[in-house]
């Protein structure tokens, strides 16, 4: 199909571009006789084209010549034509487009302007940072969105240029990945040379600053000036603060073949974060520059710097092409026509449309519907792209306009990579009426975000928030007397979810419904910063912090983020201990031998060795590891890659084979429900004592497989097979267990795969490890039972009556629960204690339990029904008197399968189907003869109905309280393993039901020792909230190991009010951000980037 750009053009009839016109510039010197003829341009060349404009659709031939015109007055950078052989860039000088009487439906159409041919020219993306003032001291350097399939990306300054090869990262909206470049490189701690020290530090870009604190401490950097940047003229920007110590921070260029280049030393002016700047300084030779960052006396202060980045002072181009230019991510105008079909919307270009039906914009990510009809509240419907379809999330609103229609809109511009909008209001509450209080609001939609800015006239301060749509749930008040009331005021409902904005430096919006869970699944994540007297607005958009919304209640370790490329690469040639990012699944004899660089797997006693990544999940692509079996015993040994892990009975393996007699193949299996299957095997040469590497390439669209051995050029072995889509990637070594027969070495495991990211509904996640009193959450239904602080456990010790502790509130379904139960009583009858599950009532549910007589021990499946219980399934297994043992039920309430198992055992020891129960209440359970004590207690499962919060890592407010004047700890656990290192954002939601008195809340991580030091750099984070406006408090917290430190950790959430009134507390929670500490992915980029205003200028230049 004929298009311009993103404008479709129905039919061409003609079209011409091959006469050639020469421009030439005159000139007449003064000293000669005939003046100089200077061609300029000998490319350019007459373009004719002809048609018709017919209707399509919703759309007539008249909104079709309204295209016509916006093409002619638009910048011919954003008019490509590729078509009958036609391929550039179309310059319109004139245009007709006669309406005649005497044809109905149709228009003809006449164009006559310039051709620019696509060998010749190029689009390109003209920019220059401005350090922008605010209040965090950010300046960053510019990143730029191009169009879906852009290439040849080039980066050009006045001296030169050089080609692009790689993104920054590729953000999936509705159109396709958008490639964002960011062609000046950013300068941390992560890839510095210092002798300064790395300090965790929340507020910073990548969580940490480097410390300098001594005379002559530094941090350099090196960048390739002809290879990284193009030659050119260029400034240092670095973000910093100190004490404040005049000519401290020394900065020093120098080149590889220039020598000393710049040297200057500066001062903050001040004690917070500022953003300084260097002379402007000539880079014009190819080599090698070295940034240096010194402290320059001896002073007593720190300067901690935060990153540093080179600016060009000169206009920088960002050249690309790209074959089309419709549904590439550009920023859409659609006229709704009335209708709430899209199919029948139309594509609007052309700013002086007039709308029938309301104003969409969309730029693939959010969509905004302006609707000037609106009565009753400000009619700006907002929403997500959530992979799939459009998700409404409500409405934009102003706290002070929130009963008036919009006024007025003008489109003041429409390009496809932005679009601005005049918004006018007037009126508002009475007495911002009487005022005569008005707002011009300017919106700028762009393809990587929205910026709006506030005009206002009068003497009110307006706060943009999201207005629900009209709804009603339940928060909770928490009072200085620690009782918990339910009310239905100042409730934030969106349909049945809920929507929080953080306020605090790190701007989010969490979706959540009435149970806390993550309810809606964005494609992305939004930011947005204002100032105090909100003069202005913004909000960012980019999909690479899905987790943020997607991941608000998984575990860590599946916390992975979608932003990185694809294919990702993750590589391991363990020369460092890189054991953290692992789950040894089977077996315990694997050892990092970093002297030597390589995975060590090896046991006397074990005949199986299996291990595989924590955080992050695989589909097609290519995995490949160096193996060497060390074992010249004569028994059967491998050495082998698992890709498609779902569990250790589920999954792909492909290895190296040595049997007892020293032949070797190279085998391709498949694991399904505990039972091996050979797909394929081939012989190879292979000795043991030396290295081979084994390479996996997987297609999952067509299940194929295949494999080459030791640097074949050609497949070693093939298979195809189709059971597994994705999964974990590990590492397996067997042999027959004895002395010295399982000896496997391990190097350069490397992947190069679709990352796969978990989408849909997760399941709730509720833990208890019983190590404070949590009481209040459980009924106790039958017998007295007790919480012992100092084991950490609740028993059940009367045996005399059965007992049965019943989780409040919750009701869950298909999922997991899983308890450690020890039994105490020592008389020699048949004693039991176990997990309910599915509990309508007390004489009706699911039990699983230990059971242990005289004589007998073993785990039995129950179901009661009606007060009458039947025994399913049973399974002998040592019991002993005083021991833990761990019941893990897997429940399927769709096929009403429950498996459950036996400590660690890796098979079910029962596998039965019944129907009777498809959900209901989780408890635990101590017959009449049994006296037990329990210990964490987890679930994950997927919640049915619920009266109360649920809990994920940290939940609501119901999880008890613990007092420590002056504060009220709303939130204290203790987490053991449950929070391994990674990043989090520690986020809560409250609200003072008094204006203008003041609160304040509180997060801190301690280690176990509970001697109130922090488990990470920095003393936790304190702030107040005085507003009468519910507002969300949030921060990151990144725990980690120090030495000396518990790997358990401790987080108080705790709210004061000094005025000892009341505080509604709605939640308090953790998001995993990254489950590895090493992580790239920071969600602070968000935060940076949207102080980023690069002033883009899209322009046509001569190809160089």
């Amino acid at each position: 199909m004929p298009h311009i750009g993103d404008v479709y053009v129905p039919v061409i009839t003609e079209l011409s571009a091959d006469k050639r016109r020469k421009e030439n510039k005159v000139i007449k010197p003064l000293n000669l006789d005939e003046p100089i003829v200077v061609p300029l341009r000998k490319d350019i060349r007459e373009l004719r084209m002809r048609g018709v404009l017919i209707p399509e659709g919703a759309k007539s031939e008249d909104a079709f010549a309204e295209d016509l015109m916006a093409v002619a007055e638009r910048d011919p950078a954003y008019n490509h034509l590729d078509y009958a052989g036609v391929d550039g860039f179309v310059a319109v000088d004139d245009i007709e487009i006669p309406k005649s009487a005497e044809i109905a439906n149709l228009r003809e159409y006449s164009i006559n302007g310039k051709f620019l041919p696509r060998t010749v020219y190029e689009r390109a993306y003209k920019f220059r940072n401005e350090i922008i003032v605010n209040d965090f001291g950010i300046g960053f350097p510019a990143v730029i969105p191009l169009p879906v399939g852009a290439y040849n990306v080039k980066l050009k300054s006045p001296w030169q240029t050089i080609n692009l090869d790689s993104y920054w990262v590729k953000v999936t909206g509705k159109d396709g990945d958008i490639p964002f470049y960011k062609p000046f490189p950013l300068f941390d701690q992560d890839n510095a040379t210092t002798t300064g020290t790395v300090t965790y530090l929340e507020e910073a870009y990548r969580l940490q600053t480097i410390n300098l604190d001594a005379q002559g401490e530094y941090a350099q950097w090196t960048v390739g000036i002809g290879s990284d940047i193009p030659k050119g003229t260029y400034k240092i920007v670095l973000r910093v603060r100190d004490d404040n110590v005049a000519d401290d921070i020394k900065i020093t260029v120098s080149g590889s073949v220039s020598g000393t280049i710049l040297t200057e030393t500066l001062s903050t002016g001040g004690t917070s974060f500022v953003t300084l700047e260097t002379s402007e300084f000539n880079a014009l030779t190819e080599e090698t520059l070295t940034i240096k960052v010194e402290k320059a006396t001896s002073t007593a202060n720190v300067i901690e710097l935060d990153y540093c980045y080179i600016e060009p002072t000169y206009i920088a181009r960002l050249a690309f092409d790209v074959d089309q230019e419709y549904d590439v991510g550009e920023v859409k105008v659609y006229d709704t026509m009335g209708t709430t079909d899209e199919s029948q919307w139309i594509r609007v270009f052309n700013k002086e449309h007039k709308f029938t039906g309301k104003i969409v914009v969309e730029n693939g990510f959010l969509r905004f519907m302006f609707d000037p009809s609106t009565t009753g509240y400000y009619g700006i419907r907002y929403s997500i792209w959530n992979g799939t379809n459009w998700s409404n999330l409500g409405e934009w609103q102003l706290y002070a306009f929130n009963n008036d229609p919009i006024e007025d809109i003008k489109i003041n511009s429409i390009n496809s990579d932005r679009v601005e909008l005049v918004l006018s209001i007037s009126g508002g509450l009475d007495y911002a009426a009487s005022l005569g209080d008005r707002l011009v609001q300017i919106w700028n939609i762009t393809k990587a975000g929205v910026e709006v800015f506030n005009d206002k006239i009068g003497s009110l301060r307006y706060t943009n928030y999201i207005r629900a749509i009209p709804d009603y749930s339940t928060l909770f008040l928490y009072t200085k007397d620690k009782i918990v009331r339910e009310t239905t005021e100042f409730s934030i409902p969106l349909n049945t979810y809920f929507i929080s904005i953080t306020t605090g430096e790190m701007k989010t919006i969490a979706i959540h419904d009435a149970n806390k869970r993550a309810g809606f699944y964005s494609s992305g994540a939004v930011m947005y910063d204002w100032h105090e007297d909100a003069t202005d607005f913004k909000m960012f958009f980019f999909d690479r912090y899905e987790s943020w919304l997607s991941n608000l209640f998984k575990e860590a370790e599946d916390a992975t983020l979608s932003s990185a490329p694809d294919p990702l690469t993750y590589t391991d040639d363990f020369s460092i201990d890189t054991s953290s990012r692992y789950l040894q699944l089977v077996g315990t004899g694997w050892t990092w031998d970093t002297a030597n660089g390589e995975l060590d797997a090896y046991s006397d006693t074990e005949s199986t060795e299996l291990l595989r990544l924590k955080s992050l999940k695989f589909a097609g692509g290519t995995y490949q590891v160096d193996v060497r079996i060390n074992s010249t015993n004569a028994v059967a040994r491998d050495a082998g890659i698992v890709f498609g892990l779902q569990d250790v009975a589920n999954h792909y393996l492909v290895r190296l084979n040595i049997d007892s007699g020293g032949s070797a193949t190279c085998n391709i299996l498949k694991k399904v429900d505990g039972t091996w299957t050979s797909l394929a095997s081939a012989p190879v040469t292979a000795t043991t004592g030396t290295w081979y590497n084994i390479r996996v390439e997987w297609d999952t669209s067509t299940g194929i497989i295949e494999v080459y051995f030791d640097g074949a050029e050609i497949v070693t072995v093939s298979a195809q097979d189709t059971t597994f889509t994705s999964g974990y990637v590990g590492l397996r070594a067997t042999a027959t267990a004895g002395v010295g027969n399982l000896d496997v070495s391990f190097d350069n495991l490397s992947i190069s795969a679709t990352e796969v990211i978990g989408r849909g509904a997760q399941v709730n996640r509720f833990l208890d490890d019983f190590d404070w009193d949590s009481s209040a959450e459980y009924t106790q239904s039958e017998g007295v039972w007790s919480w012992d602080g100092v084991n950490g456990t609740v028993k059940m010790e009367d045996t005399t009556v059965r007992g049965i502790l019943q989780l409040n509130s919750l009701k869950f379904g298909t999922g997991s629960y899983e308890v450690r139960a020890k039994i105490t009583n020592s008389d020699p009858v048949g004693r039991e204690a176990g997990i309910l599950f599915c509990i309508s009532d007390t004489n009706n549910m699911y039990l699983a339990n230990i059971y242990l007589d005289s004589s007998i021990g073993k785990v039995v499946l129950w179901k009661r029904v009606g007060g009458t219980w039947s025994q399913l399934a049973a399974a002998a297994r040592t019991i002993n008197l005083g021991e833990f043992y761990k019941l893990k039920v897997n429940f399927d309430s769709s096929t009403g399968q429950i498996d459950v198992y036996f400590n660690d055992e890796t098979t079910p020891c029962i596998t039965k189907t019944d129907t009777t129960f498809s959900n209901g209440y989780v408890g635990l359970w101590v017959n009449v003869a049994g006296a037990a004590e329990f210990d964490d207690l987890e679930i994950n499962a997927e919640e049915v109905t619920s009266s109360g919060n649920s809990c994920v890592i940290l939940g609501g407010i119901n999880h008890g309280g613990k007092s420590f004047s002056p504060y009220e700890y709303v939130q204290y656990r203790i987490f053991k393993d449950k929070i391994p290192s990674g990043r989090y954002l520690a986020v809560a939601r409250i609200k003072k039901t008094i204006s203008g008195f003041t609160a304040y809340v509180s997060t801190y991580l301690y280690d176990t020792d509970l001697d109130n030091t922090p488990a990470f750099d920095g003393a936790g984070k304190f702030k107040h909230i005085s507003s009468d406006i519910t507002s969300t408090y949030g921060y990151f917290i990144r725990p980690f190991e120090k030495t000396g430190d518990s790997p358990s950790s401790r987080i108080d959430f705790a709210v004061v009010d000094e005025n000892m009134g009341t505080v509604i507390v709605d939640y308090f929670l953790l998001i995993p951000i990254s489950g590895l500490e090493s992580s790239q992915l920071f969600p602070q980029d968000i935060a940076f980037l949207s102080m980023v205003d690069p002033n883009l200028k899209r322009v046509l230049e001569i190809k160089n």
